[in-house]
């Protein structure tokens, strides 16, 4: 039996078009930053649901970067996919889903009046095919998690936001829940 909105046997994930996003009015954060929240309608509850996958397993690399703030837990990662598991053709599925995802909302704030002119992609690019996935992570066992072992975990994400800055815009990903395979 296929998932709703898969077209065949292969699609292991729903068309991006077959999601109910629902996006929430432009809340401003500060003078330099506003943000629209991201949710999914789901028939059988008739509210906004959050937007949360689970990665297939994948290594993950936690990144220091300007924007961590350890001493409110926050840490940034990049999911990449387990090599150790051979060619990870799962980890390649995920990340052709989150850019559809990504196409799709980019073209729902688009044609809502946003500015998309400087998008930046969470999605990291190699020779023009996706590798991997930068989140932000706020929850400590899933950071203690990933410090101890940081090859063939799966990862709970949420979609946390559209942003729109004053340089760029584009998805914000957190990372909720960490585990082994």
């Amino acid at each position: 039996m296929l998932a709703e909105g898969c077209s065949n046997s292969m699609d292991l994930y729903p068309t991006a078009d077959s999601y109910a996003f629902n996006i929430s009015p432009k809340k401003p954060i500060d003078q330099n930053l506003y943000v629209y929240h991201v949710g999914i309608r789901l028939a059988e509850r008739g509210k906004p649901w959050g937007f949360y996958l689970t990665t297939p397993v994948c290594s993950i690399q936690l990144l220091d970067s300007l924007y961590d703030d350890r001493s409110k837990g926050v840490r940034r990662v990049c999911m990449q996919p387990d090599f150790s598991l051979g060619l990870n053709t799962d980890f390649g599925n995920f990340m052709n889903h989150l850019e559809d995802v990504e196409n799709r909302l980019k073209s729902i704030v688009y044609s809502s009046g946003e500015n998309v002119d400087n998008w930046r992609s969470p999605i990291k690019q190699e020779d023009g095919h996706a590798v991997g996935l930068y989140a932000k992570c706020r929850n400590a066992f899933a950071i203690r998690t990933i410090e101890e072992n940081s090859a063939s975990l799966r990862l709970t994400i949420k979609l946390s936001c559209v942003y729109f800055a004053k340089e760029n815009c584009g998805l914000s990903f957190e990372v909720t829940h960490a585990f082994s395979s």
